[in-house]
């Protein structure tokens, strides 16, 4: 997601390609603005706010939050919620627009194995690891069970990938005969430790093409450059716009940016034409329409098979509750993996926390009285699950260099849990000059918000309150070195008050 405080200014006279190709230009500056004008001037000194009937306490020191207007063209947020089910809406494919998007009917939610929940994180106390049931790294047993078809397609993938390295081992000690002996099986293993046994190299020296789409949003952007860092991999970043400071960012950093529109299915194919994998992140908060989002993922879907992807990774959700309010970004993205589940493609849906970025974009602290700030999230005592946004992009570099230990399953990854209140504590370690507290906020409360999405974005905090903690142990085992809050919020304090700095100058 990027965040709406931030405007760009682009030089009239810069030129640059429209499709293709590497892009080389200067990044345009950059000026940020506050989109959260704070109207109150609440005294909110103490922590917890009023009680949760209270309608008005509690509403009173966010008040200003009804004044964002209107979105940017990208994202207002990126915050996903957890709930350790999978399922989701079920359809046809989709055409070339939206005119044969069918409704989606919700099918019964399947159970993905997960052990006890985390105990929860008091108001003053930090539990820096969500501790308890077994890892969940999946539905595999459960697909074994009950699904033959997935069985066979991950027996077929199995085979797919030993053939592979056979083949490419023979050939290459063929062509080293003078080699010592084991030099096939170093082969194999370099080529089982660069993941995706499956992808069609030539050369020890060739890397892995993959396509990102959604490169120039929040999530999209963070793995485009993960997998950019990681020399074995080479990035087609996907676009609409390769104008845009985020593209032309992209391709400094060494992406390949190509355009095409995800409404447009011959142009996903044009631009994964050869790819090994495909990372797909959809943006339900530009347009706000749950079935221009399914559309979009099921175009991708469509292309990938089309195409041959050896491993497609989507950014995924579990659909709300039957008896809770709807949220069209979590329902979308569940319809979407029902129709992946569907295809025949090796795939893994990664299933976000909520971003520790959240904290510097629309989740910001917001100004409630002259020094004294609060986190507008509508969490009251529930922990959340929380993770650094570059240590979910290095747990997808991870599951695409070791492909084999997560076909075919959902993972939900969770750095740390805690509470709203702890989190503002960890804050306040850092500022001498000013205090962060939590004063509580409903969902229902939330919801009455005049901006477009607040209904959706409460709808998510109902779901969240309600879910079991996710095991963090399953996150480790992917990405062991995965940042504390205590350390990124260290590290990212000149962004934390730069994101606050827009209020400090709004009378209250």
């Amino acid at each position: 997601m990027a965040n709406p405080s931030v405007t760009t200014k682009v030089s009239p006279t810069m030129k640059v390609p429209s499709v293709g190709g590497k892009i080389s230009t200067t990044k345009p500056e950059q000026t940020s603005a506050s989109t959260l004008k704070s109207t109150t001037a609440a005294n909110a000194a103490q922590s917890g706010g009023g009680d949760k009937g209270e309608r008005g306490g509690a509403l009173h020191p966010y008040k200003a939050i009804g004044n964002l207007g209107k979105r940017q063209s990208e994202s207002l947020m990126d915050v996903t919620v957890i709930k350790n089910r999978s399922g989701g809406g079920r359809g046809g494919k989709a055409g070339e627009g939206m005119d044969s998007v069918v409704e989606i009917a919700v099918p019964p939610p399947m159970e993905n194995g997960v052990g006890g929940a985390s105990p929860e994180c008091t108001d003053r106390q930090h539990n820096a690891s969500a501790r308890g049931g077994a890892a969940h790294d999946g539905r595999d047993g459960e697909l074994e069970a009950e699904n033959p078809e997935a069985q066979e397609d991950r027996q077929v993938i199995g085979q797919r990938y030993e053939d592979y390295v056979r083949r490419y081992s023979t050939a290459i000690e063929s062509m080293h005969g003078d080699k010592p002996r084991g030099f096939g099986e170093k082969i194999k293993h370099m080529i089982r430790k660069m993941g995706c046994g499956t992808s069609q190299m030539t050369n020890i020296e060739e890397t892995l093409p993959v396509v990102v789409i959604g490169a120039t949003g929040t999530v999209g952007g963070a793995v485009a450059r993960a997998l950019l860092r990681d020399h074995r991999f080479t990035v087609r970043a996907v676009t609409r716009t390769p104008s845009t400071d985020q593209a032309r960012a992209l391709a400094e950093e060494g992406a390949v940016v190509v355009a095409a529109d995800l409404n447009d299915t011959r142009s996903l194919c044009r631009v994964m034409e050869g790819a090994a994998g495909v990372f797909l992140t959809t943006n339900f908060w530009e347009h706000l329409s749950k079935q221009r989002e399914i559309a979009h993922g099921m175009n991708a879907v469509d292309a990938a098979v089309m195409s041959n992807v050896h491993h497609f990774i989507m950014h995924g959700s579990d659909p709300t509750s039957a008896d809770d309010p709807k949220c069209g970004y979590m329902d979308a993205k569940a319809a979407i993996e029902v129709y992946l589940r569907e295809s025949t493609l090796p795939f893994t849906v990664v299933k976000l926390p909520f971003l520790y970025e959240n904290l510097i974009s629309f989740f910001k602290p917001h100004l409630i009285s002259p020094g004294l700030y609060t986190l507008p999230l509508p969490m009251e005592n529930v922990p959340l699950d929380i993770m650094a946004l570059q240590d979910i992009a290095r747990c997808v570099v991870n599951i695409f260099l070791r492909p084999k230990n997560h076909m075919f399953r959902s993972v939900a990854l969770a750095g740390e849990r805690m509470t709203i209140q702890c989190i503002a504590d960890h804050l306040n370690k850092l500022f001498d000059d000013r205090t962060i507290t939590y004063v509580k906020i409903t969902p229902e409360d939330f919801a009455t918000f005049d901006f477009p999405g607040s209904q959706d974005i409460a709808a998510m905090f109902v779901f969240l309150q309600k879910a079991p903690a996710r095991d963090t142990r399953v996150t480790r085992k992917i990405f062991h070195s995965v940042t504390i809050f205590d350390k990124w919020a260290q590290e990212n304090k000149d962004r934390l008050i730069a994101a606050m700095r827009g209020d400090d100058t709004t009378s209250c």
